[in-house]
């Protein structure tokens, strides 16, 4: 390992890697042990410190982790570190060359990093050990991807590895370094542990030396009975043989893969084994002629003879230092369509068109055999090939395919057309063989027609070409007198009606108080007795009523209905026809015997039939009994009177009860009667459990109870401690849920000054109702529509001012001035179009103000009070008025014109006067 190894020690690489943890700089800096340190729990940044620190010293990673070991670190956390080292390593490269690259393992303790313009930065494990060190390989664009290559990235091929028992194939070759155990069974029973000699051959103890290097384990084994034998007693089937621990080889990969260099593998993988540890071909490697080198010795490796026969890697078994070259491919060709696998295959020289199809899984079964097209580039100039695909594959014809090619296999687009379909009054209705049923009467033969069919005429629809359909009908009995038959085409479809299609039906139909109300077809001649239709309905319900009506329509003026009254016990003979209906009804809906109810201060309002025997206390109970708020004296009982006079009246009868439930007080002999309405009233200004909420600025917020009493808004007030000194009492909101009011704004400070004045705003208080009491808010705001500040930004003078908040502008509250006057001094006055009647203000509270009229022409503005919005708007734009359109210009030329005739004439006339 060099002087340098001194320089180091395993103790400064952790004192580095945990120097920035608080945790351990007092207890463990001073006194740490190897043996107890974890390496999954260090992060990547603390890795990243040991990896600087070993480039510092020049040392390699596997002579910094052999130093640990040798300090106290255990080998499976030497091997995790050494892992992770080799991935800051590899990412380290490849940021600063600005490519992928790939990891080779030249051994057991070495590694390098050597770019790879293929790769794309993917881990897959190579073989070594379970915890192996890393190649970078890329994942294949299976578009692009050349059949064959995803075998090695897939796990289709497992890597052996050193480290477990091995059961090796009968095919590996036995060689210096491997382990064997021999396990005999029977008499006999003994577990032999042999390693082979660099001379080649194994010695169990009171035997002569057996030779067995190069021989496969097949052939060892057959040796090793024979000579065992002479020493232990056992069956052939009670001797087994296995690799207890396989020696390891140095195996070169070179040319296009993914990862290349020197791989210490076992000696147990085959050449396919060492590419997937190498991540196979990149995507212009070669699968089909990759070089297996052993000095002068060379072997071509065909991936795709290995998909068709996987023994064949029993030929390709590896030596120490053999090389494996995997060229350029030099025949791609892609092949799509109706083929099994369409994707890009390598071809060799002597194979064509045919080899690729194989290749390819055959063609599918919706194949279109007598055409294969192949594009191709010749001279550069795409040029299209075209065969007849069923002369390659019956093998008349060999059509050779060159670097490049794209065949293209299509599938059978036509539909189904020498076909005839025939429905209705037939057994086997469907499709047939337009050849074999080409005829009316041949088709029936197959399709078996129906007794019930109507042969009269038969429809056959027939498609033009046009897609328009002409329908020929077809006597079938003619056709038989005159010993014709009817020849059809195809597509065309033959329908043969029944016999139902051409009765004359109607409906007979029992609906109501029958235990299966059903409705029946019936010819127009049919009929039905009343009790077979009630049988076949199931019979009538309990309450049925013996009376019933049949409905019977007109089936000839269905707008005509007779109504037939029926009796159901003497009447169940007379028949029902089509198109009846028959009407059972319930009785109970011709009873009216009244009802009882009882409602108001009960846990359950409750309503039943009335009963003679029922008396106040029975309601009482069935209701579930009073409510704490019922007034036990107070029970009123609504009785009805009708007269032909005064229509309908009530008499109301006071009651009262005790506790429990019996009546105390009562008119002379009362009893109920039906239509009895019991109403238990509430206790006068019961209010048991009523809340109030009070909010905002005063001293003791939060939930108040009420009674039944008259409370004001001063008195909660008053309970609450009384306002904060940052109270706004002029704007203090109640919110009341009784009856959805809503918001009312209330002036608190002038009814906390006359607090017993009636004309003051001192409101009683409601259940539930919320009071919230506003902090003094000292600003007022602007709306800026109607505004000139308004006109500013929305001519785009003023944009992203921040003062502009939601088409508002804020100022100090400044005193008791009026609206205008807030316009003028924060908004820049009115607007061009404002409508200055519009102005209102708009309290905390919800109250609004607005502009009033002063000696009919002057504006009064509303005072602005704290915390008050300002609005106003534009004037709505005046309509245009229709008329002329009046060209000025013309009227002011024609002005002048007749004002200089005229002052020509006062002159003339001047003239002669004098």
């Amino acid at each position: 390992m060099g002087h340098r190894i001194v320089i180091i020690s395993f103790f400064s690489l952790l004192l580095i890697a945990l120097n920035n943890s608080e945790s351990f700089a007092q207890s463990v800096l001073s006194n740490i042990d190897p043996t107890t340190v974890n390496v999954d729990n260090l992060s990547d940044t603390q890795i990243n410190q040991i990896n600087d620190r070993i480039e510092s010293e020049g040392l390699s990673i596997p002579d910094a982790m052999e130093l640990a070991k040798i300090q106290g670190l255990p080998e499976a956390e030497a091997s995790k570190l050494q892992m992770r080292l080799m991935q800051i390593q590899g990412t380290r490269a490849e940021n600063s060359q600005g490519q992928a690259v790939g990891i080779n393992v030249l051994s057991e303790d070495e590694i390098e990093v050597v770019p790879d313009d293929n790769s794309l930065n993917i881990m897959t494990k190579a073989s070594g050990t379970d915890e192996g060190p890393a190649v970078i390989a890329d994942i294949p664009d299976p578009e692009q991807s050349i059949y064959g290559h995803s075998i090695f990235l897939d796990q289709t091929l497992d890597v052996f590895t050193t480290t477990d028992a091995a059961r090796a194939p009968d095919w590996y070759v036995l060689g210096t370094g491997d382990q064997i155990r021999i396990t005999i069974f029977g008499v006999s029973q003994t577990d032999l542990l042999l390693e082979i000699s660099e001379d080649g051959y194994v010695q169990p103890t009171g035997s002569q030396r057996i030779f067995i290097k190069g021989l496969t384990i097949k052939e060892a084994r057959s040796i090793l009975q024979t000579r065992l034998k002479e020493l232990y007693t056992f069956n052939e089937d009670e001797f087994a043989i296995t690799i207890k621990a396989a020696r390891t080889i140095t195996v070169n990969i070179f040319g296009e893969t993914r990862a290349k260099g020197g791989f210490t593998i076992s000696a147990l993988n085959t050449a396919f084994n060492a590419l997937t540890v190498a991540g196979g071909p990149t995507r212009i490697g070669s699968v089909r002629d990759i070089q297996l080198i052993r000095g002068d010795e060379r072997l071509s490796i065909d991936v795709y003879e290995y998909l068709t026969d996987p023994t064949v890697q029993t030929m390709y078994t590896l030596r120490h230092n053999d090389i494996i070259f995997v060229p350029i491919a030099k025949n791609i060709v892609q092949v799509e369509g109706a083929v099994k696998r369409p994707m890009r295959y390598e071809l060799k020289d002597n194979e064509g068109l045919a080899e690729l199809i194989n290749y390819a899984g055959g063609i599918n079964y919706n194949t279109e055999t007598d055409f294969v097209q192949i594009e191709r580039i010749v001279d550069g100039e795409p040029i299209l090939l075209e065969y007849e695909l069923s002369d390659i594959l019956s093998n008349n014809a060999s059509v050779a395919l060159s670097n490049g090619d794209i065949v293209r296999v299509r599938s059978i687009n036509k539909g189904l057309e020498q076909f005839v379909t025939i429905e209705g009054g037939v057994f086997y209705p469907g499709r047939y063989d337009l050849n074999k049923s080409s005829s009316l009467f041949l088709l029936l033969e197959e399709a078996m027609i129906q007794p019930e069919a109507m042969t009269e005429r038969i429809f056959i629809e027939r498609i033009g070409t046009d897609n328009s359909i002409d329908i020929i009908p077809v006597k079938l009995d003619s056709l038989i007198d005159n010993n014709q038959d009817f020849k059809l085409q195809k597509e065309d479809n033959v329908i043969i009606f029944t016999e139902e299609r051409y009765r004359q039906l109607a409906t007979i139909e029992v609906i109501g108080l029958v235990r299966n109300p059903f409705t029946r077809s019936l010819e127009f001649n049919e009929r039905l007795k009343i009790k077979d239709a009630l049988s076949l309905a199931g019979g009538l319900q309990p309450t049925a009523s013996l009376k019933a009506y049949i409905f019977r329509t007109n089936l000839f003026n269905p707008e005509f209905v007779e109504h037939i009254l029926v009796d159901l016990e003497q009447d169940l003979d007379i028949y029902l026809q089509p198109g009846d209906e028959l009407r059972v009804y319930d009785q109970q809906n011709f009873t009216d015997i009244g009802g009882l109810s009882i409602e108001g201060m009960v846990n359950s309002s409750f309503s039943t039939t009335f009963d003679s025997s029922l008396t106040v206390t029975d309601l009482l109970t069935m209701a579930n009994g009073l409510r704490r708020e019922a007034a036990l004296n107070k029970l009123e009982v609504f009785r009805l009177n009708l007269s032909l006079q005064e229509g309908i009246t009530y008499d109301i009868l006071n009651l009262a009860v005790d506790k429990e439930l019996n009546l105390v007080e009562k008119p002379d002999n009362f009893r109920l009667q039906p239509f009895d309405r019991i109403i238990v009233r509430r206790i006068p200004e019961y209010n048991f459990g009523a809340t109030i909420e009070i909010n905002g600025e005063v001293k003791y917020p939060g939930i108040y109870p009420i009674d039944g009493q008259r409370i004001r808004l001063t008195d909660i007030i008053r309970q609450a401690g009384g306002l904060t000194t940052s109270a706004d009492p002029a704007n203090a909101i109640i919110l009341r849920q009784a009856g959805n009011v809503g918001p009312i704004g209330v002036d608190l400070a002038a009814a906390l000054d006359n607090p017993n004045d009636p004309f003051t705003r001192n409101p009683v208080i409601l259940e539930n109702d919320i009071i919230t009491i506003p902090e003094f808010e000292n600003v007022v705001q602007v709306r800026i529509n109607g505004t000139r500040y308004g006109d500013l930004n929305n001519d785009g003078l003023v944009t992203n001012n921040n003062a502009l908040n939601n088409d508002l502008i804020s100022t100090i509250y400044t005193g008791n001035k009026s609206a205008k006057w807030y316009i003028d001094n924060i908004a820049g006055g009115f607007g061009r179009e404002a409508d200055k009647w519009s102005v209102t203000i708009t309290n905390p509270n919800g109250e609004v103000k607005g502009t009033k009229r002063r000696l009919f022409f002057f504006k009064k503005y509303p005072k602005v009070e704290p915390g008050s919005v300002i609005t106003l708007r534009n004037k709505e734009p005046k309509p245009e008025k229709e008329g002329p359109v009046i060209d000025l210009e013309t009227l002011s030329n024609r002005t002048l014109q007749a004002a200089t005739t005229l002052l020509t004439l006062l002159i003339l006339r001047d003239q002669l006067t004098n």
